[in-house]
């Protein structure tokens, strides 16, 4: 399906079924995802079971991105992706014991804050 096509479906379900209900559905299915996930791990599903439940949610979350605004999900997006990779830099530097510093930092002031995102 080109990309036009798909766009005017996202809309037309909406407009359709209203915004409400679309938001029920991609709950439904994010749900049905994480039974089909934890199946899997147990070995009392096929990996097909999975695919197409992520199939199901991607379709869901795309429906989403667009009612809540495309560009900003995906500028949000990129930052999540950018932000695993510095996490994943630092994870590779720290392993290879090239990241000797603490984990933690000075704020203006001096103060020693901690870059803990758990904190």
């Amino acid at each position: 399906m080109d990309l036009q096509v798909r766009e005017d479906l996202y809309k037309r379900l909406i407009e359709t079924y209203g915004a409400s209900h679309q938001m029920d559905v991609t709950v439904e299915e994010m749900a049905e995802l994480t039974n089909a996930l934890v199946k899997y791990k147990q070995r009392r599903v096929a990996k097909e079971a999975v695919v197409t439940e992520i199939a199901d949610v991607i379709i869901c979350c795309e429906q989403m991105a667009r009612y809540f605004g495309l560009d900003a999900v995906l500028r949000e997006k990129e930052r999540k992706l950018q932000r695993q990779t510095e996490r994943l830099d630092g994870l590779r530097a720290k392993m290879l014991g090239e990241d000797e510093q603490p984990n933690t930092a000075a704020d203006g002031d001096g103060n020693e804050m901690s870059n803990n995102e758990n904190e």
